[in-house]
């Protein structure tokens, strides 16, 4: 009879918990970022900060990316901030290569920051020039901004000229 069997179509609280633990299992293989904790962070920052190994740092960071959480890329901006310039130049560095919200706004802001060291200065510069191309942004739309914040420093104003030569090329050129 039909109405009998009150299992049939039911969960039992062991499968019920099976269900759950595959799901968990399941989002962690899939999408590892969604947790990472705060110790994974604050122990990758540390490496960043008091290893002077440069490849180090450059790793720690890769897997600090990695974390893919919005943390970890706080935490990434937050070393471009750094006064020591090669923890910043390693950070800066990273997020010339990526490209997530917030990462623009470091690169303009140590930039346009006359106490940063011209070394840093000028890798944040080339990274948000390599952002602006990467947009099909003319170099036209980019000139007045970058003659703005390289006035005065004519080291900083000479690599801004010579990579938008290589990026742009004739438009460059043109331009002068």
């Amino acid at each position: 009879m039909r109405g009998n069997d009150r299992t049939k179509g039911k969960w039992d609280w062991t499968k019920g918990l099976l269900a759950v633990a595959a799901l968990f299992g399941g989002a962690l293989i899939v999408y590892p970022e969604a947790f990472a904790t705060d110790p994974q962070i604050a122990e990758l920052v540390a490496e960043i900060e008091n290893d002077p190994a440069r490849h180090r740092r450059l790793m720690a960071l890769k897997s600090l990316v990695e974390l893919d959480s919005a943390a970890a890329r706080a935490a990434v901006v937050e070393l471009a901030g750094s006064a020591d310039d090669g923890v910043a130049l390693a950070a800066v560095m990273t997020l010339s290569r990526e490209d997530f919200p917030g990462a623009r706004d470091a690169l303009v802001a140590i930039v346009e920051d006359g106490a940063r060291g011209d070394g840093v200065r000028r890798t944040a510069l080339g990274a948000w020039l390599r952002h602006r191309k990467g947009d099909d942004r003319s170099w036209a739309s980019t000139s007045d901004w970058v003659a703005d914040r390289t006035t005065g420093n004519d080291a900083l104003a000479g690599f801004a000229h010579d990579y938008a030569s290589h990026l742009w090329g004739e438009e460059v050129v043109d331009a002068e």
